[in-house]
């Protein structure tokens, strides 16, 4: 979704400044649009609260709903991420010690 956005305004701007207008015109626009987009990626991360990673949105939002849901159920999520990690590590551990 994100590229095809990208895209979109790169069209737009390249068919502004080439084909419609001039560069004049379209220098200002597009540097809204970069504001504008900026602004859209700073209030989306600030609103999920959530650290800058490169993951999909819908990985993103169903992540979001799952911390939702253990909240309500009880479950502490960070012993949990604790526990996973030590799984992890312990795992590569004896993968390291068999070879």
């Amino acid at each position: 979704m994100g590229s095809s956005i990208f895209m979109a305004q790169f069209g737009f701007i390249m068919s502004g400044t080439f084909v419609f207008y001039s560069w004049d015109v379209m220098e200002p626009i597009s540097y809204v649009m970069m504001l504008g987009n900026f602004t859209v990626g700073m209030w989306f991360y600030a609103a999920n609260k959530d650290e800058l990673q490169l993951i999909t949105l819908r990985q993103m939002l169903a992540k979001r709903f799952a911390r939702g849901l253990y909240r309500r159920k009880g479950l502490d999520i960070k012993r949990v991420e604790r526990l996973e990690q030590e799984i992890r590590e312990l795992r590569e551990l004896l993968h390291k010690s068999v070879y």
